[in-house]
This record gives structure tokens, sequence and C-alpha cells, in this order.
């Protein structure tokens, strides 16, 4: 079974170009108004990226074909941990947008860019690599 996954991989290049518009705006200390639409913006695609690599495992797990048990299993455990992932994941974004526009000029989260980044390389190295490799390998 071959499944397209070079729109994930867009998304992945979407939501780094959109963390790297939050890191410029937040450099040169724009107001809260410049940091909305990027933050708005990169939950959206985020929140359409997560469903995307769901709907993707449960077409991997119902085309498995029922006498490779142990893989559809795996796939099925897989989808779960990925469900939960991907909620846990949304709610540190939504932490991490509501910090960054309610800060004030003193305050630490007034710069998102080192939460941001390493929000995301810590999500791709620990969840989407592995499930990058099934996916490709099933």
């Amino acid at each position: 079974m071959r499944l397209a996954t070079g729109n994930l991989d867009a998304e992945h290049r979407q939501m780094i170009g959109l963390i790297d518009q939050i890191c410029l705006a937040s450099d040169v200390n724009h107001g809260e108004g410049e940091l909305i639409v990027p933050f708005r913006e990169l939950e959206s695609v985020t929140e359409r990226h997560f469903e995307h690599e769901e709907a993707l495992l449960e077409e991997l797990y119902v085309g498995m074909p029922r006498d490779r048990r142990l893989l559809r299993e795996m796939l099925a455990v897989a989808n779960i941990e990925q469900r939960a992932e991907h909620r846990k994941r949304l709610g540190e974004l939504a932490d991490i947008t509501r910090r960054a526009l309610h800060a004030t000029d003193g305050d630490a989260a007034a710069n998102p860019c080192e939460e941001l980044t390493a929000w995301f390389i810590d999500h791709a190295i620990t969840y989407e690599a592995p499930m990058k490799t099934i996916i490709q390998s099933a």
C-alpha cells in the first residue's frame, strides 16, 4: 500500500514558516496585533495537519490485510496514541499563544520563539519521525 505523505511534509514547512514569522515579529518587538494572525494561522494549520495524520493512519489501518495481525494491532495502538498526543500538543500551542498574546513588557513569555521552536522539534522528533517510518514501511 502506497500512501501520499507529501502534504504532511508541506504542512510541516508551512508550520515552520509561521513559527519563523512569529519569531521575527517577536524579535522586533511588534505589538500583540502583529502576532495574532500568524499565531491563529499556526493553530489552524496545526489542527488541519493533525487531522490529516490521523486520517492517514486510519486509512493505513483499514487497508492493512487482516492476516497482518501484529501490524494491524500496532497501527491501532499508534492511532490512539497519536490522537492523544495531538490533543496534548494543541493544548500546549493554545497555552503558548495565550501567554504570548497577553504578555506584558516585562514578561518572559513576551518572546515565544524558543518555546514554539522547542514545541515543534519535540513533537517532530518524538512522534512525527516514527509515524513517518511506520507509514512508509507499511
